[in-house]
């Protein structure tokens, strides 16, 4: 990351070598921050509904009516 720049420097693996590609900070923000968060968010709605899977059947199956209802 160059903060001065404005820019977050990835290093990618092509044929072996190492290439690093720089993206803007709001492109950074806007295109790959985003879709993190929603994969640690999923994460931790799986822990929750494992949980209430083993601690109360009908809560458990009552909530994933409702998330399968969204999808």
């Amino acid at each position: 990351m160059n903060i001065d720049k404005g820019i977050v420097e990835l290093k990618k693996f092509r044929k072996g070598k190492v290439v690093i590609e720089t993206i803007l900070w709001e492109s950074f923000i806007r295109d790959y921050f985003v879709k993190i968060g929603w994969m640690i968010q999923g994460y931790i709605y799986a822990q929750i509904l494992m949980i209430q899977g083993v601690q109360g059947r009908d809560t458990f199956v009552g909530n994933l009516e409702k998330i399968q209802g969204i999808i």
